[in-house]
């Protein structure tokens, strides 16, 4: 399909819309001219595009999802069907079939998600495509006032892999599962949920128990246990060679106080190949940069711990928050983790604040101690239109026995917005991380640091398309969004993306 036809295709749409409010959509087109990692191609062009439809008619729902991208490799080039879903639901029934999105429980045993917006590119394969996890296959599903019932058969996606790659490669386990969840009193719910996997001809069971409880006073307590059935498996049995998995949380809020604790012990609980279930993983999720970037990732092989957290919130609007996580893993020998979190907002007023945090952490998994992590946040409304923000971020560790000496992390943005419609931002980094500076590709290697600097800006016209621009170097790594972490590669040029509902 060549570029032409793929911009037609939004505006036939469009005017079709017109005639049927039945018809709905969003298309994200984005375009890259440079640099990644290890790349064959100096200054390569890519294009990307997605295009989303739904049609709804009366009780039916049918959704599809077509992207598209363009490489000067061609066998990196790809125009696939990715999603296409028919749903009918009514008086309490649901049926869909095709591409689905199901979760059992707390994602024990499966969690399906889609982190809206987000483009993967593997080192390996270097196409883009969506990031998402869904479930192809078809589902049931009937709600009551005192129960429902849920059963579902299907093949979950490998996600790390192309969409132009085989079916069965990119779909490799199948399942079935069937989940009741029982509500005797309105403050009490009772699950419970069985799934049969097959996996290169092996054929195994999971079951689980689901207790949700709320109480008068803000008070939660969710629990749930998960564990392999059959012969080669204890249900009730908390060895090293079981599989199991439990996580329990209870919070808890009056007035201005909250506070949550949560457990967490999982082993030997990694379904498939695809890694289909998806526990929570108890570890603070930061939207600061320098925080997200390097957090702990969950373990489902073998991982025990805890997460506490409580926040205050003055009449001012002020807000302090404090966590404290542990993570202990058994594998060839004993890898703990640990973080302490302090966060604290102070409103001057409606348009401006001040946010600072402090984290202290140590991670064996990454050889990483004694990691400082600190910064500070400030928002400046100067009128009803223009408004200012400046971030500033600062992180050092010790990464022992492979590196010696202190690895410092720098983090700056200073951005500049335009109600309600504009905003411009310029972003600095600078790091003398050896597994940075160290790559041949950097040609930074006498320098002993790596420096990143890039300008980006947004344009939002209308409610219904949105233009963003990014010139520079950006920075790469881990990036997690709602307890779902994945790569970003490292990018030096010019990036524009382009999206647009109808």
């Amino acid at each position: 399909m060549s570029l032409r036809i793929l911009f037609i295709i939004p505006v036939i749409i469009l005017n079709a819309s017109s005639l049927v409010a039945q018809l709905s959509g969003s298309n994200l087109l984005e375009s890259q001219f440079g640099d990644t990692p290890f790349g064959d191609l100096d200054n390569r062009s890519v294009v990307y595009n997605q295009i989303n439809l739904s049609y709804r008619h009366n009780d039916i729902w049918i959704q599809s999802r077509y992207e598209l991208f363009l490489s000067p490799d061609p066998d990196r080039s790809y125009t696939e069907l990715t999603q296409l879903r028919l749903q009918y639901r009514r008086d309490g029934f649901t049926l869909k079939v095709g591409n689905l999105y199901e979760t059992l429980g707390r994602g024990l045993l499966l969690r399906s998600y889609e982190i809206p917006g987000s483009l993967y590119e593997d080192l390996g394969y270097r196409s883009r495509y969506s990031f998402f996890r869904d479930l192809e296959g078809i589902s049931f599903e009937y709600r009551a006032d005192l129960f429902d019932i849920k059963f579902l058969r299907g093949r979950p996606l490998l996600n790390i892999l192309p969409p132009d790659e085989d079916k069965q490669i990119r779909r490799p386990d199948q399942l079935e599962a069937g989940q009741l969840k029982f509500r005797p009193y309105h403050f009490i719910e009772i699950g419970t949920a069985y799934m049969s996997t097959i996996t290169e001809d092996e054929k195994q069971g999971f079951g689980s128990l689901q207790l949700d409880i709320v109480l008068p006073g803000g008070v939660q307590l969710y629990s749930e246990y998960a564990t392999g059935l059959g012969e080669e498996h204890n249900p009730l049995g908390f060895e090293k060679s079981d599989a199991f998995a439990y996580y329990g949380g209870l919070s808890w809020f009056y007035g201005a106080f909250g506070a949550s604790v949560e457990r967490k012990h999982y082993n030997h609980f990694r379904m498939g190949i695809s890694g289909f279930n998806d526990p929570p993983s108890l570890v603070k999720e930061h939207s600061y940069a320098l925080l997200n970037r390097s957090t702990h990732v969950l373990e489902t092989s073998n991982e025990t711990g805890w997460q506490m957290e409580g926040y205050y919130q003055f009449r001012s609007g002020s807000r302090m928050t404090l966590n404290y996580t542990i993570a202990k893993n058994d594998l060839s020998k004993s890898f703990r983790y640990h973080e302490w979190f302090g966060e604290y907002l102070h409103r001057f007023s409606p348009g401006r604040n001040l946010k600072v945090f402090g984290d202290f952490a140590r991670d064996d998994l990454k050889l990483e101690t004694n990691r400082i992590t600190g910064g500070i946040i400030a928002r400046h409304q100067i009128n009803h239109l223009w408004g200012t923000g400046i971030d500033l971020q600062y992180q050092q560790l010790e990464r022992l026995p492979v590196h010696e000496g202190i690895i410092r992390n720098y983090y700056t943005s200073v951005s500049v917005s335009y109600a309600p419609a504009l905003s411009f931002s310029l972003l600095y980094e600078h790091a003398n991380d050896p597994n940075q500076v160290d790559d041949p590709r950097t040609r930074e290697i006498e320098t002993g640091f790596r420096q990143w600097l890039g300008f980006s800006g947004s344009w939002q016209y209308k409610t219904n398309h949105s233009f963003l621009l990014f010139v520079g170097k950006r920075r790469g790594g881990p990036s997690c969004t709602s307890g779902i972490c994945y790569e970003i590669l490292d990018f030096e040029g010019v990036e524009i993306r382009y999206t647009t509902k109808f």
